[in-house]
């Protein structure tokens, strides 16, 4: 047979043995490819990628096997309620037991919890509410408020009241004012902050406003309630249904006390009308906290597993026609060699000795790049400001959101609490005129140096009290008209009174005309300071408020001027050259325009740095010469004086 018949019967063979094979096995297709027929691809065939377009089956599983806050079930009068309880409880542990939750939530109540001051009204009534604030103490109330709001966010406050005799309310009337024709009034004098975790709810959710709370009984509350130690709990005993009293007094298992929703505020924290409460906002960074603290005991564990570490000793050597091999005397004499500290600091052995230590390679699990993601997690769902590593503007970003997300927190706390409750005590003891608005103390995180300057000079010029511009200086806060003018009778009686002397010519301030020994210097015919409508210097009266709104808008020009001038000169950060163009371009603006007009004029004076108000600019320096201050204070002003 030829060589060419032997590769022809060859290849027969080879056919005829895979078609034998795959008549044997089920027609199927691989999984990650698929190939075309002949029929559509007469010439080539081609492979597609199955998985690229397999639906999956569960594509949101793990959003679907995620938890709801809210679980229900039926109370002892088979009503269907809704609880909070058991996720609460795992908020306050993560807030006990995970310090950087505990830090950034404390973090947020210390910037909250600024001191509170009055706006309008009178001044009795505000001394009132301020002798108020004080009863009830107000700043630890303030802080408890913003613990429980940032940890578990919902918040339920309870009064305790008392009622005033006829002849303290009389008493009150006439000190702070008000017009009442009761012969008692019932104020609170003491707020506590019920446990969330206690609380249950029944009723409608999404339509009216007829839910119904309930407060479990605790085996500490229980107990009081069974054996009273004192005659509140007697009182609060009694006060109970005969029905709730009943139970107590059988088992007391699931108590459940409704609250009184017309004295209790509720405070819920970014709540929708349709959810029974509202869902914590460290909720959905629990787990994140649960698995560090597991790879936490992972490492703990690994770290322990340093001290079973082995000495191997390989000794002897492999047996041959020589002889060699194992002697087990030499082991056991080394065994017992070694079992001797003092001797096996310093062994001698012959070359078939080897010695080395076995110890578990930990370094790669012990490595801290796991916590990353995790930690990135936590620390954005906490909007956790006290992460380093990052650049200024991301951290100056980080820093303005965290304030906003206070100044939100601050507002609600003024809105949904204390203003209704000032305003229930207002219409309680009569009083006609309006109710003051509480404020916080605003929270800053720079040192204003220009702001502490302008108390300063304040201070020197007399507009404000020594008082007032510490005040200042400490909280940022101007006293008001009423305030000041109420502070100046004090601090003129003490000036008076020799108080408040400067070192230099404080001693002389009665004294008139030239001092003795001077030579006189001809006198300008041009009286200085008279203003082209008749008014001098001299008779120029300036508005506080206005003065404090002017300074206020003022610093809002120096950020509209920088990124001015980042424009004009297309760059991303100033020089220090040009960095010290924005004082002298605010003092323009504020120099050669009224107030109104000194946000669009920025743009005008970076563009043309030069006075275009000449006659406003030279009544503005008479100012200055009068009062000797400088330029921009002088604008100010200027800009504030009584019309």
């Amino acid at each position: 047979m030829s060589a060419k018949s032997k590769k022809k019967s060859g290849k027969q063979a080879s056919v005829a043995a895979k078609q034998a094979v795959a008549a044997k096995l089920p027609e199927f297709e691989p999984l990650q490819a698929s190939f075309a027929s002949d029929a559509d691809y007469p010439t080539t065939r081609r492979r597609r990628n199955v998985v690229a377009i397999t639906e999956r089956e569960y594509k949101y599983k793990n959003i679907e096997d995620g938890l709801t806050p809210f679980t229900c079930d039926k109370n002892y009068n088979g009503e269907s309620y809704y609880s909070l309880h058991e996720i609460i409880v795992l908020c306050q542990k993560a807030y006990w037991n995970y310090g950087p939750l505990r830090n950034i939530t404390e973090l947020k109540v210390d910037f909250s919890s600024t001191d509170i001051y009055l706006k309008g009204s009178t001044a009795k009534i505000r001394k009132f509410f301020q002798a108020w604030f004080n009863k009830i103490g107000l700043p630890k109330l303030s802080s408890q408020f913003f613990r429980e709001y940032y940890r578990s966010g919902n918040v339920f406050f309870y009064p305790y009241k008392a009622k005033l005799k006829e002849s303290d309310l009389r008493s009150l009337v006439k000190l702070y004012g008000g017009k009442t024709s009761t012969a008692s009034a019932i104020l609170p004098v003491r707020y506590i902050i019920l446990n969330p975790a206690d609380i249950q709810v029944t009723g409608a959710l999404s339509i009216g406003n007829n839910q119904v709370f309930y407060k479990r009984i605790s085996d500490f509350e229980l107990e009081s309630l069974k054996n009273p130690r004192n005659e509140a709990d007697k009182q609060v005993f009694d006060s109970l249904s005969p029905v709730i009293q009943e139970q107590i007094k059988s088992n007391g298992a699931g108590v459940l006390i409704p609250l009184p929703m017309k004295d209790i505020s509720y405070i819920a924290f970014c709540k929708t009308d349709y959810e029974p409460f509202a869902t914590p906002p460290i909720f959905p960074v629990l787990e994140d906290i649960n698995y560090k603290l597991e790879l936490k005991k992972i490492d703990m564990a690994l770290s322990r597993s340093v001290q079973n570490s082995m000495l191997l000793v390989t000794m002897g050597e492999k047996a041959d026609e020589n002889g060699g091999g194992i002697n087990q005397n030499n082991i056991v004499a080394m065994q017992k060699l070694l079992e001797n500290n003092t001797v096996s600091r310093s062994i001698v052995s012959d070359y078939t000795t080897k010695a080395q230590f076995i110890n578990p390679d930990i370094g790669e699990l012990l490595n801290p790049e796991k916590y990353t993601i995790v930690n990135e997690d936590i620390n954005t769902s906490l909007n956790n400001i006290l992460v380093g590593g990052e650049k200024f503007a991301n951290q100056k970003n980080k820093i303005d959101v965290f304030i906003a997300q206070l100044e939100q927190g601050r507002k609600v706390f003024l809105n949904e609490f204390l203003v209704p409750e000032m305003t229930k005590i207002a219409e309680e003891m009569g009083f006609e005129d309006s109710v003051p608005m509480p404020y916080f103390d605003e929270i800053t995180l720079q040192d204003d140096v220009s702001m502490l300057k302008v108390y300063t000079r304040l201070m020197e010029l007399g507009v404000i009290t020594p008082e007032a511009g510490l005040e200042a200086i400490n909280s940022g806060r101007l006293p008001t008209s009423e305030e000041l003018l109420e502070a100046q009778k004090g601090y003129k009686k003490a000036r008076d009174d020799g108080f408040y002397e400067p070192l230099v010519g404080g001693s002389n301030r009665n004294e008139t005309g030239r001092p003795s020994g001077t030579k006189g210097i001809p006198q300008s015919t041009k009286k200085i300071g008279q203003i082209g409508s008749g008014e001098s210097v001299a008779d120029m009266e300036f508005d506080l408020e206005k003065i404090a709104a002017n300074l206020s808008l003022s610093g809002k020009l120096d950020i509209l001027i920088k990124k001015k001038l980042k424009s004009k000169f297309k760059l991303k950060e100033l020089s220090s050259e040009q960095e010290a163009l924005i004082p002298e371009i605010k003092t323009l603006v504020v120099a050669n325009s009224t107030p109104d007009k000194w946000v669009e004029n920025v743009e005008v004076f970076c563009d043309r740095p030069v006075d275009n108000n000449k006659e406003r600019v030279s009544q503005i320096f008479d100012v200055a010469i009068k009062h000797q201050i400088d330029t921009f204070m002088a604008a100010i002003l200027f800009a504030s004086k009584k019309q």
